[in-house]
């Protein structure tokens, strides 16, 4: 027996839902990588490292350890800021991926249970 009827596809509405508090958490954090939420603003972690004196300054610390201290910090933000617009890429991914509606018969109709 099958149906024409359709339903909203219950992963669709978890991947959305998903996506959304991604999205916030990472506006929340300075990050905003969803093309629906870009801004000309840099991100948080971004706006303090441009400014390289913020680890190894003359009130702080300074030399070749601060100097390295920075690089390294600089470089462990990038990754992290990576791994961000990878997360928020591969739900939007998904999301393309999945249909939004599904046959209401069908075992996608019934997930996570079916």
């Amino acid at each position: 027996m099958s149906s024409d009827a359709s339903v909203t596809n219950p992963r669709y509405l978890a991947l959305t839902s998903l996506q959304s508090l991604v999205t916030s958490k990472n506006q929340e954090l300075g990050f905003s990588f969803s093309s629906a939420y870009m801004t000309n603003e840099p991100p948080l972690a971004a706006a303090f490292l441009a400014e390289p004196s913020s680890i190894d300054a003359e009130d702080t610390w300074t030399g070749n350890l601060a100097s390295q201290q920075a690089y390294d910090t600089r470089t462990e933000v990038d990754t992290l800021t990576g791994v961000f617009a990878d997360l928020e890429a591969q739900i939007e991914t998904a999301i393309a991926n999945t249909p939004e509606d599904v046959p209401a018969d069908s075992e996608e109709a019934q997930w996570p249970h079916g």
